[in-house]
């Protein structure tokens, strides 16, 4: 029994220290969120659509590189101190190639914390501003979304719920009004007839008075379309989670993952300025796939 105890003992006096460091290594993975994420982590631009022809165009247009079940590897985060010091605009693409739209489609993956004055965290500007009123689209991160000089409101389901990855849409269509979906979820309609006129550019973590009012954000993903995309649509892109792939190539005007870099990725061109932002690694915590 004594030769028992003593080899026990001498087990765990060898093994113990890594058993130890092994179990401290796997408990700091699962709280950051590593064995929540389903998929292999995707690099930049690991996954994106290639045009043939070149930009603008949809002949043999396709999806090239691994683009199913991947995860990003960054987000982009920024904080509202940083970016007012300086008054930049967080990401800023001049152009989206779009001057006059019938029908719209934006979409994007955010995450707002509990200490956020969570406006502007997308605005698609326009060149014919009323004075006072607001330009273009403003995705607001609490409650819903502000189009057009005339400030027409298209409400989510709900408030977003801060310290959690969500995912948000706007849909316009000049026959059948605004809507904003939250998590796939579809909220009132509101009237709107259209069209957006004098599109220009777009801003990412956007700005009012050359200030972003969200005090701390991150974004990923973000998609938009020359078309309205359907409420079955807007589910799928849901479905596929953070990492998805657009859906509709066709009538995909860009496309920003924000893993890594501002690049747009649908083969259109329109890069993104990035500026007083991170790309971080760590962003799993408040993410769940749906």
């Amino acid at each position: 029994m004594r030769i028992k105890s003593q080899s026990a003992m001498e087990y765990l006096m060898t093994y113990g220290w890594a058993i130890l460091i092994m179990a401290t290594v796997i408990a700091a993975l699962y709280e950051l969120g590593v064995f929540s994420i389903k998929g292999p982590a995707a690099s930049p631009g690991s996954c994106q659509v290639n045009r043939p022809d070149g930009p603008g165009t949809v002949d043999f247009i396709s999806l090239t590189g691994p683009c199913t079940g991947q995860m990003p590897q960054y987000v982009a985060q920024f904080n509202q101190v940083s970016v007012c010091t300086s008054g930049n605009v967080p990401i800023y693409v001049t152009s989206i190639g779009e001057t006059t739209m019938n029908q719209l489609t934006i979409t994007a993956w955010v995450y707002i914390t509990s200490d956020s004055n969570t406006n502007g965290l997308l605005h698609l500007t326009t060149n014919n501003c009323v004075p006072g009123n607001f330009c273009g689209i403003w995705i607001n991160g609490a409650s819903h979304v502000n189009i057009g000089a005339g400030d027409t409101q298209a409400n989510y389901p709900s408030n977003i719920i801060p310290d959690s990855w969500s995912f948000i849409a706007i849909v316009l269509n000049n026959l059948g009004g605004a809507k904003a979906y939250l998590n796939g979820n579809p909220g009132t309609p509101a009237t709107w007839s259209g069209p957006l006129t004098g599109v220009s550019s777009f801003n990412m973590l956007g700005y009012l008075n050359g200030c972003p009012d969200t005090s701390a954000a991150s974004i990923s993903n973000v998609q938009i379309y020359n078309t309205a995309l359907s409420q079955n649509d807007i589910i799928a892109l849901y479905q596929e989670g953070i990492g998805g792939a657009p859906i509709n190539l066709q009538h995909l005007v860009g496309w920003w993952p924000l893993n890594g870099n501002a690049n747009d990725y649908s083969g259109n061109g329109n890069d993104g300025a990035a500026s007083n932002l991170i790309y971080i690694q760590n962003w799993q915590t408040g993410y769940t796939a749906p």
